[in-house]
């Protein structure tokens, strides 16, 4: 996607726009959650992860995200 192509910017705005259409979308809070820890916003990155934990309890990746956000 753009985050691995080095576009952060446009797949924020991606993401948001998915978010918007479908607010519990797993994948896209755990992926705007990566973003912001990219960036160093660790509030925002843990609210972001406990979103995509809130929209699927079995998604892992945000689980360890959100462990490791801990530490």
């Amino acid at each position: 996607m753009a985050r691995a192509a080095g576009d952060p910017g446009r797949a924020e705005r991606a993401f948001r726009d998915a978010v918007q259409m479908n607010p519990t979308l797993a994948v896209a809070h755990l992926e705007l959650g990566r973003i912001a820890e990219d960036r160093a916003e660790r509030d925002l990155a843990r609210r972001e992860y406990q979103l995509a934990l809130e929209g699927d309890a079995t998604l892992a990746a945000a689980r360890r995200a959100l462990d490791h956000l801990s530490r």
